[in-house]
């Protein structure tokens, strides 16, 4: 509720609050959800080196689970982060991996912004000095492009 009213540091505070008491239970899918909730708030902060950590374990329980939901978000922002990294070649993956996730799932209209960043992407690399706008995840509050700070994709 907080991050979704753009309250990041409160959201932060709860999903910290959240993951701390996610880690005692034996619930795999309670701590892919809630690990995928802290690396979306992370990431919002600029936190994008503990996100990291996150989404690995995110992405373990997930698959864990079997939850191609949770694999297909948490491959999401994998892309999103390689993105950040400047590593388009991962992310170009990642997003690969995520579209074919969301296949079948509520969110199944996301894996075309997948494709669409997986298009940026071999655009970017075809000309790197090209401003390419890639959208942010699915569940990320700020549906923006991201990288670079762009209005509108050129």
């Amino acid at each position: 509720m907080h991050y979704g009213r753009g309250r990041i540091p409160a959201a932060l505070d709860a999903a910290e609050e959240a993951w701390k008491l996610a880690k005692l239970t034996d619930n795999p899918l309670i701590q892919a959800e809630i690990s995928l909730d802290l690396c979306k708030i992370l990431f919002s902060t600029n936190g994008a080196a503990i996100a990291w950590k996150y989404i690995e374990i995110a992405l373990m329980n997930a698959f864990y689970t079997g939850n191609r939901l949770v694999i297909a978000r948490a491959l999401d922002y994998m892309g999103y982060g390689y993105l950040r990294r400047g590593d388009y070649q991962n992310a170009y993956r990642a997003y690969e991996a995520a579209a074919e996730s969301y296949f079948d799932t509520v969110d199944a209209h996301v894996a075309e912004v997948c494709k669409e960043n997986m298009g940026r992407i071999v655009q970017k690399e075809d000309n790197p000095n090209m401003v390419v706008g890639f959208y942010r995840p699915a569940i990320d509050m700020n549906r923006t492009l991201f990288y670079p700070s762009v209005q509108a994709p050129v």
